[in-house]
């Protein structure tokens, strides 16, 4: 099974979780969950045609596993036939949603960001850049 299958099926029974799969000597995970770890902890996006991953060494899990208990988000570990559910109760508050809605806005801030810096990369060297620059400047 295609880690990003196994990763679905998981998501359908903990959607208010984070699904970390153990891959070697990194975890990884997925689509919305991709969104989260990039804003909790800075690790890039990979896009692919139909889904997002993110990835991480696995001598970080502790810090991970920690920071998400702070958070108040549920996680899944998966590594081969085991899984381990973190207290995944029902009657637990998780912020998943609300950090996911964050999360997204921020990496969708970060895109535009690096879209106007590639556009003035472009622009190093011509008479424009300085213009540009300038009206920026007064934007801010």
């Amino acid at each position: 099974m295609k880690m990003i299958d196994r990763y679905n099926e998981s998501k359908k029974k903990f959607d208010k979780s984070i699904i970390l799969i153990k891959n070697g000597i990194f975890y990884v995970t997925f689509n919305d969950d991709a969104y989260i770890v990039n804003y909790l902890f800075g690790y890039k996006i990979k896009k692919f045609s139909h889904f997002v991953m993110s990835g991480f060494p696995e001598k970080v899990i502790e810090k991970i596993k920690s920071r998400l208990q702070k958070e108040k988000i549920h996680y899944i570990l998966l590594s081969n036939n085991h899984q381990f559910v973190s207290d995944n109760n029902v009657s637990t508050l998780s912020n998943y949603e609300k950090l996911l809605n964050v999360s997204c806005k921020s990496y969708n801030i970060d895109m535009e960001i690096l879209k106007i810096k590639d556009s003035l990369d472009i622009l190093k060297g011509t008479k424009n850049i300085e213009e540009k620059i300038n009206k920026i400047k007064e934007i801010m």
